[in-house]
């Protein structure tokens, strides 16, 4: 879904005669920095599950990871549904 998304954010950055798209530019960089904040919570919350630190520790890394979580869900709402009025508009169905 959002392999074409990526492909074209890479050819507009490479290409300064493409049209921007700004808005979904900024998702995508959300998109990436949710993914990583989430992968780094839940290498947290292993780390402190196996080294049973303090609880009040796994409780702050559970509400971030809850938070970054929510963040992605966002982002990838956000893009498909830019990514469908896009292939709407190709298609003229708007």
């Amino acid at each position: 879904m959002f392999a074409g998304e990526i492909v074209r954010y890479r050819r507009r950055r490479q290409n300064p005669h493409l049209p921007r798209d700004p808005i979904t530019d900024r998702w995508l960089k959300r998109l990436g920095w949710y993914a990583v904040a989430v992968l780094g919570l839940c290498a947290g919350v292993l780390v402190n599950a196996q080294s049973r630190g303090p609880r009040w520790l796994a409780t702050i890394l559970f509400v971030c990871l809850a938070v970054a979580l929510a963040g992605l869900g966002v982002s990838v709402i956000v893009l498909g549904w830019r990514n469908g009025m896009r292939i709407a508009r190709l298609r003229n169905w708007v």
